[in-house]
């Protein structure tokens, strides 16, 4: 990304396991295993609307979706030649307007997540 000045904000990776931690000091009485248990089912459940070309729409997050691509002809890096790219499938996610604005929020005062590791 040369030619713009990004701000440096450092990023933390947050996984599967941290996601479970965060449930399970949110919600009271909620274990580790019935945690992962819902993440997982949440995580299928759009990864099998998805495969299904569906909208998943959650509110104030965001939207996940399918965008198609077209087959078209592609330059192979190595030899040059002129190669067929095959049509595709490609899901993407679109962040909802509070989620932008948390996140532009939170990035003006302290890049780092408020979830602790």
């Amino acid at each position: 990304m040369t030619g713009r000045n990004y701000p440096a904000l450092s990023q933390q990776v947050l996984n599967r396991q941290d996601i479970v931690k965060f449930m399970v000091t949110e919600v009271d009485g909620l274990t580790t295993s019935v945690a992962g248990a819902s993440l997982e089912a949440v995580i299928t459940c759009i990864t099998q609307s998805l495969a299904e070309h569906n909208l998943v729409s959650i509110n104030n997050f965001g939207k996940f979706g399918v965008r198609y691509r077209r087959s078209r002809l592609g330059i192979h890096p190595q030899t040059q030649t002129e190669i067929q790219i095959p049509a595709t499938s490609v899901p993407y996610f679109t962040p909802s307007v509070s989620l932008k604005q948390r996140v532009n929020q939170k990035s003006k005062h302290e890049p780092n997540s408020d979830i602790s590791r």
